[in-house]
């Protein structure tokens, strides 16, 4: 019962990651308001 655990953990930490970048190129762009 490991291994779904294994794999969530996994898909989270993916959209963490994801997410943090989102935040550092924002970071690095003050005006990364109409970036996307």
């Amino acid at each position: 019962m490991g291994c779904p655990d294994d794999r969530w953990y996994l898909r989270h930490r993916s959209l963490v990651v994801d997410l943090a970048i989102c935040l550092k190129t924002v970071s690095t762009f003050p005006s990364g308001s109409g970036a996307r």
